[in-house]
């Protein structure tokens, strides 16, 4: 189940405790910022190991850290839908 051997408790309370760091970080801070700090949080603090299960991919420290960062994209007020592209953008497509 847990890829790296010999992970104290610690270790699977900082990486099952993130989303709930982050969920407290977004109802009390505005949606950047709480992103800003999930970001440092997640790349300063979690350590390296992954959760592996069956037909899923792995949780790891940085597959949290993409999950905060799509859902902070979501929840910044529709902000992300309001981008117009012109056609000097397709080749980023």
């Amino acid at each position: 189940m847990f890829s790296h051997g010999g992970a104290t408790i610690l270790v699977h309370v900082m990486l099952l405790g993130f989303p709930l760091l982050v969920t407290a970080l977004f109802l009390t801070l505005p949606a950047r910022r709480a992103a800003m700090w999930s970001c440092l949080i997640a790349a300063l603090f979690l350590p390296e190991g992954a959760y592996g299960f069956r037909g899923l991919p792995e949780y790891s420290k940085y597959s949290a850290l993409s999950v905060v960062l799509v859902v902070s994209a979501l929840l910044d007020g529709g902000r992300p839908f309001r981008i117009r592209l012109s056609w000097v953008d397709l080749p980023i497509l």
